[in-house]
This record gives structure tokens, sequence and C-alpha cells, in this order.
């Protein structure tokens, strides 16, 4: 690379008056003996190393190899799935000896030519920007590349609730415009936190497993989720029972299934006769 101090050994080396590294002259050089001389390169180039003296001029050729840091210009495509190949392009891919996606450290990767890289995203990469790093110094793209990995949930809170009632949704890879579906009911709104966190509610009732279909793939919970009307209340007999008193209680919507009874936020043994009573 550029000021780089470069040692230069041979027979006759005495009374040199150029020393050039692939064909362009170097900043400076010293004479140490016959046999050796120490130079300091300027702007170089791969290729040839080239002493001249006054009785003659010496070459050992594709000697050197001149590293720059690398310049990453762009990537295509944008948006990837793992598997999908990405296209690097840019300058100086010269002795690259790493490549990062999101921070994290991708292999394998091809160096196609000084201009060109490509690389296959495996499974599990993050988002970010890519980084090319050679020898001499590392360079990092502008745009981050955006890898649509399949989404998980890890949980959904409450598992019943009442219809327009706020459900929680923890997981990763939760990407806009996702679709999230109880049976064939679809989420009637849909607030993103994060691509790990969103809250969503159903307008209509509906019982079965949570599924999210995402640009990534699709997943659904491994329990299902039940949106249900909330039972009501339009009376009890007596209203001053004694202690071991049966007490009837009347409204609409009671199910016979997941009903819990409670008096002063005590659950007692009920037997629920019918939807009504």
């Amino acid at each position: 690379t550029t000021g780089a101090t470069g040692t230069i050994v041979g027979t006759r080396l005495t009374g040199a008056v150029s020393v050039r590294v692939g064909g362009i002259p170097v900043q400076s050089f010293t004479i140490n003996s016959p046999t050796q001389i120490t130079a300091q390169l300027g702007e170089g180039a791969t290729g040839e190393v080239r002493v001249q003296t006054g009785n003659g001029t010496g070459t050992l050729p594709s000697a050197f190899t001149f590293y720059r840091t690398p310049s990453l210009q762009d990537f295509s495509p944008k948006v990837v799935r793992p598997g999908d190949t990405v296209r690097i392009s840019g300058s100086e891919f010269i002795g690259v000896q790493r490549l990062r996606i999101g921070g994290r450290s991708i292999t394998p990767y091809s160096v196609l030519s000084t201009q060109a890289i490509a690389v296959i995203i495996p499974p599990n990469t993050p988002n970010g920007r890519i980084a090319v790093q050679n020898l001499v110094g590392e360079d990092s793209s502008q745009a981050e590349l955006l890898i649509l990995n399949p989404p998980t949930i890890t949980s959904v809170t409450p598992g019943i609730a009442a219809p327009n009632q706020t459900l929680t949704v923890f997981g990763s890879e939760l990407h806009p415009f996702s679709q999230f579906r109880i049976c064939n009911v679809t989420a009637a709104s849909v607030t993103r936190f994060s691509m790990n966190r969103l809250q969503c509610t159903f307008a209509e009732t509906t019982t079965g497993l949570l599924t999210v279909i995402a640009s990534g793939g699709t997943v659904s919970t491994q329990m299902p989720i039940a949106i249900i009307t909330p039972p009501v209340l339009h009376g009890f007999q007596p209203s001053e029972p004694l202690q071991g008193q049966v007490v009837t209680v009347t409204g609409a919507i009671f199910s016979m299934q997941g009903t819990v009874v409670l008096v002063g936020g005590v659950p007692v043994a009920a037997t629920i006769n019918s939807s009504t009573r």
C-alpha cells in the first residue's frame, strides 16, 4: 500500500538510478549494499519489480502485489432470502480476508474479480450493511441488506380475548406487510414496535392457531388463540343468598367450556345450564 517500505534483494544494485514497482516509480529508495535496496512506495501497482543502473536493468516478473483499501460501491439485490446470491460491486477487491453482513462474518464468498464479489446468504444472517476487508483496510456499503428470514412466534398474550381486544405478539422476523390470521379471519389492525414485537386486534370471533404469513415464510402458534364475545350478566337470584344456597345467574353468551364464575373475586363451583342460565 502507499507509504509502505519494502526490501529488494539482488546483485550489482550499486548505482541504481531508478526503482519501479508495477511500472510506477517508488517514492524513494536507499541503496543499502550491492545486494539490497530499501524502497518506500508511493502510488504503486501490482506487477514486476524493476531496478535500473548505469549498467542496465534488472527485473523480477510478477513479484509484487500492491494493495489498496477496498471500495464497496453497490450490491444487488437489496432484499433477499437465505440461499439467495448477492453480488457486490466495487474496486480493489484484492487480498479480501473477511466479508461481514450486519456485523457477522459470512463464509463462503467468491472474489470474482478485483471489482466483484458473490456471496450466498446463509440462514439466520442479520440485516445490515455489507463490509469488505482486505490486508490494508475495510469499506462498508451505505445501504443495508434486508434478509427475509422465516418468522418465529415465541408468545401471544392473552390467549383468550374479546373482539377488538389487543393481543401482544413476541417473536422474530415480524416484517412489515406480514399478515396475521386466526383460521380465515385476518387481523383488523396491526401495530409494530420492532421486528420482534407487535400488537394486533381481531374484530370477529374465531378460535384457532394464530398464523403469521411473512415474506420470509409462514409460522403458526402451537396453541390456539380464542377471540370470543364476553358474557353478559342480567341478574341473579336470590339477591342475598345464605351460605350453601344455590344462586341462579341469568344473562347471555354463557359458554359450556372455559367459563369461570367468580364471587367477590373467588372462584366457585357452577353448572352451566344454557347460554343464558
